[in-house]
């Protein structure tokens, strides 16, 4: 099977499932986000509340 037919067959979707496929869902995009700025603020806090065990990591 050549590389070009494949590529023709995959194209060769209806409507509705390349629609399905091609859309990312927007609440799945924003908990993302939220997930992301909960780590990134948490990770934060700790080096504020916790500044021995950044020093202890960083000691060479």
């Amino acid at each position: 099977m050549k590389k070009e037919d494949t590529h023709d067959r995959i194209e060769l979707r209806s409507e509705k499932v390349r629609k399905i496929l091609g859309d990312i869902p927007r609440s799945l995009v924003a908990w993302g986000y939220i997930v992301l700025a909960v780590v990134t603020i948490g990770i934060i806090i700790a080096i504020f509340l916790f500044p021995e065990f950044t020093k202890r990591i960083t000691k060479f």
